[in-house]
């Protein structure tokens, strides 16, 4: 009786284990496809809101710029200043409401201002100086964009 039982346990094992990978050799490549769709949603997203920080700092870069162009025709020179406090001092009320401190990415903005050139950097997303995905404008244009 016992080696019908082992028998029988072996044959319904065989048959569960041909069934299972008959349905799993099925279910595996949707299983995959559903991870890899996912991974592209995500990395979608995170160049999107990669896109929309790029924006936005690249418009407060703008209203800086144009603060500082403003001061230079009252005054015949730009704002001296080597950091961003130091600016919004100099142009906060008359030229801009509200200096921007920080770019998309909350790092804060260099800057290099005075006679007759500026500097408005944006160390971007890695948050390290003078590389490739930093955002300058300097005298009313962007001189590096990524």
């Amino acid at each position: 009786m016992a080696q019908q039982n082992l028998g029988l346990t072996v044959v319904v094992s065989l048959c569960c284990g041909l069934v299972g990978g008959f349905i799993g050799g099925l279910l595996a490549p949707l299983v995959a496809a559903g991870f890899v769709i996912g991974a592209a949603a995500a990395a979608t997203e995170s160049v999107q809101q990669d896109t929309d920080k790029m924006g936005r700092t690249a418009a407060d870069m703008r209203t800086i710029g144009t603060a500082s162009e403003a001061y230079a025709v009252d005054n015949r020179r730009y704002a001296d200043a080597d950091s961003i406090v130091a600016l919004a001092v100099r142009l906060e009320p008359t030229y801009v409401n509200k200096v921007p401190y920080e770019d998309g990415w909350g790092n804060r903005f260099l800057v290099a201002s005075g006679g007759r050139d500026y500097e408005i950097r944006s160390i971007g997303p890695d948050g390290i100086a003078n590389n490739f995905d930093d955002i300058v404008y300097s005298n009313g244009e962007f001189t590096q964009y990524p």
